[in-house]
């Protein structure tokens, strides 16, 4: 399902993406060659995954309600299958976040499974899963409007319904 966002993902080499929420790092593969992966968990066991695999791993054990990263320091962030284990406040406070840390032409590339009831494989999947906190794709879109302007939507399914968004924060988004 990461090839549906992988587009997105090719920078120019040098350019930093922070993975947020992104455990053992499996968005690693998906960035341009040269481009710097941090990843950024919150539990250390996936980070642990993620240092085992890659060599030239850049770890960071923290909680994304509050990144330590500098102002504008990234030019990519990547918050993959992550929203539906955010609280409605977490996912607010995680979104104002990576909007402070992307660079002034930063890109967010969001993307998760999403709440489809009329799924039905989807449903029994959402029974399994750990995540509380499923969002439809417009409720996503909703709480992204508060902190971005959304340049690009895709819609996929693998089993469960997906959506992916690119995205610029709402001081990089243009004039009307």
């Amino acid at each position: 399902m990461h090839r549906q966002v992988i587009p997105w993902l090719r920078l120019a080499p040098g350019a930093v993406v922070l993975d947020v929420g992104g455990g053992t790092g499996v968005l690693k593969r998906s960035v341009g060659r040269g481009v710097r992966h941090v990843c950024l968990d919150l539990e250390r066991p996936k980070l642990e995954g993620y240092i085992a695999e890659y060599p030239d791993a850049e770890p960071i054990q923290a909680d994304a309600v509050a990144l330590p990263v500098r102002t504008s320091a990234v030019e990519a962030a990547a918050l993959a299958l992550v929203t539906h284990h955010l609280t409605d406040e977490d996912l607010n406070h995680v979104l104002r976040e990576i909007a402070r840390v992307l660079a002034a032409d930063g890109v967010l590339v969001l993307y998760d499974a999403v709440w489809a009831p009329e799924n039905i494989a989807g449903r029994l999947l959402w029974k399994y899963d750990r995540g509380s906190h499923p969002r439809t794709a417009t409720e996503l879109a909703t709480a992204l409007a508060t902190h971005f302007t959304i340049s690009a939507r895709r819609d996929f399914a693998v089993l469960h319904r997906y959506v992916a968004f690119l995205c610029k924060p709402l001081a990089q988004a243009p004039s009307p």
